[in-house]
């Protein structure tokens, strides 16, 4: 009887699994060409030989949208993957580093700050940011301590539902999803160093920044984390670097930005701002041709911030 028992909770073991896989796979099949071109960005950090990067860039969408290590290799000399992911929030930002560091061994670490004043958690955007990454066991743990509960983990992990409405639009091409179906997904990634090409010009008023007299902060839990990331950095030996690209919406103003500035001076980290107007002049940043749209910047413009900030670093940390 006890042995029937033991084969019995096995058997549903087996089948919870084979479940699981399944339901992994139907996700996979019904993704639409813009989730599989956000996984391809980390796909293809994946497919390069570990301890190959000078340079590792983290952020949310403005990251990968806004710098582009293939320019800054030709120009620079200085190899470097764009590891951003689309609502890649700080406490997500912490995860990537950690996966990061795992297969990398940089010289220097450079992270887009879009998401440090951020008040409250947002599980319906962050899942843009974990959807990307590969199953494993850092993923989960970092999920559940989010949640701080297993069952809160789920939507998280099958994220089908959110492709639900694709059932009458597959092909045979998300039938046929392979390995080399997935290399070639990220080619263009791949070719880009994780940097995302879009050529469309959508013209923007210029960024005008809010002033106000009242006094700028970052939550406490955003700060803890900044700084457990930039202490893993130097415990590795690595440096941090600290960056807002360039926005014409209302997500980032003069207040957000003296707040990362004041958290940047008492860590000892560089911060620079490409919303202040000497730097829009220096790089001639033209909103009228350098905007895919409200809140990234096109190849036009990101080919302009990448040359300012290659010649930065390249200066001070790779002479």
């Amino acid at each position: 009887m006890k042995k029937q028992g033991i084969k019995h909770v096995l058997h549903g073991i087996v089948t919870l699994v084979c479940l699981a896989a399944c339901l992994l796979l139907l996700q996979e099949i019904l993704r639409d060409k813009y989730w599989k071109d956000v996984g391809g960005i980390v796909n293809s950090f994946y497919q390069q030989p570990q301890n190959s990067q000078d340079i590792i860039f983290l952020g949310s969408s403005n990251m990968y949208c806004t710098v582009r290590p293939r320019q800054m290799l030709e120009e620079n000399g200085i190899a470097g993957w764009n590891f951003g992911s689309s609502a890649q929030d700080i406490e997500i930002t912490e995860l990537y580093l950690q996966l990061a560091l795992e297969r990398q061994t940089p010289k220097l670490v450079v992270i887009e700050t879009l998401y440090f004043p951020d008040q409250e958690l947002n599980p319906g955007r962050d899942v843009w940011g974990l959807t990307p990454l590969p199953f494993s066991k850092e993923k989960l743990i970092w999920i559940k301590n989010r949640e701080g509960n297993w069952r809160d983990t789920l939507p998280y992990i099958f994220t089908f539902p959110k492709f639900h409405d694709r059932w009458d639009s597959i092909t045979a091409q998300d039938l046929a999803f392979t390995e080399e179906m997935k290399r070639n997904a990220c080619q263009g990634f791949i070719d880009e160093q994780g940097f995302l090409n879009r050529d469309t010009i959508t013209p923007q008023r210029p960024f005008e920044p809010v002033i106000s007299e009242e006094p700028s902060s970052l939550p406490e839990k955003n700060v803890e984390i900044c700084k457990r990331m930039i202490a893993r950095c130097r415990q590795q030996g690595i440096e941090v670097v600290l960056f807002k690209a360039p926005v014409a919406d209302d997500r980032w103003d003069q207040q957000k930005s003296q707040a990362v500035r004041a958290l940047s001076e008492e860590l000892g980290v560089p911060f620079i701002d490409y919303n202040e107007e000497a730097l829009l002049q220096q790089i001639e940043l033209d909103y009228s041709t350098d905007f895919f749209n409200g809140g990234h910047l096109n190849t036009s413009g990101a080919t302009k911030v990448t040359r300012h900030l290659g010649q930065f670093l390249k200066e001070n940390y790779f002479p």
